[in-house]
């Protein structure tokens, strides 16, 4: 791992993987009415065994560390934080007060009389942010060091 090695290996090892997997047709009740059920995924017992032992890994170094956890601790506290800002202006109040959102969303906030679509929109709108796109919304809302116009780009 510290030579730099561990990604050109594992990128091999997906290689190794795909080719020990095969297609083989099955005899099921089924099988003779769809493609679905005529046939199933081989994989290679070897490859299987060497793939449990990966997962495993990663699960114990750098899943299940404390290291990875605190920082989805903090994306999880960021992307509430963030929608309970939206919910407060778009949701809880007769009229929003700022604009938030880009206008095509705002739009389609404002065209539905339902709430659980508003707040369905609301929710789209996030889970189609990237790392970096949330973590700059969540400044721009909350940081006061944060919001300049060089930030706004």
């Amino acid at each position: 791992m510290k030579d730099g090695y561990t990604e050109r290996y594992m990128s091999a090892n997906i290689g190794k993987y795909i080719s020990a997997c095969s297609v083989v047709e099955i005899k099921y009740s089924m099988s003779g009415k769809t493609n679905r059920y005529k046939y199933e995924l081989k994989i290679d017992d070897a490859a299987k065994i060497e793939s449990k032992m990966f997962k495993k890994l990663s699960l114990d170094l750098v899943f299940l560390s404390p290291q990875l956890n605190q920082v989805e601790k903090k994306g999880d506290f960021m992307l509430k934080r963030i929608f309970e800002a939206f919910i407060d202006n778009y949701i809880n109040k007769e009229q929003f007060e700022m604009h938030l959102l880009p206008a095509s969303f705002e739009q389609n906030i404002l065209a539905s009389s339902n709430a659980s679509f508003r707040v369905r929109l609301i929710c789209d709108y996030i889970a189609g942010m990237t790392d970096g796109f949330a973590i700059r919304t969540y400044k721009r809302l909350f940081d006061p060091d944060f919001g300049s116009l060089a930030d706004l780009v």
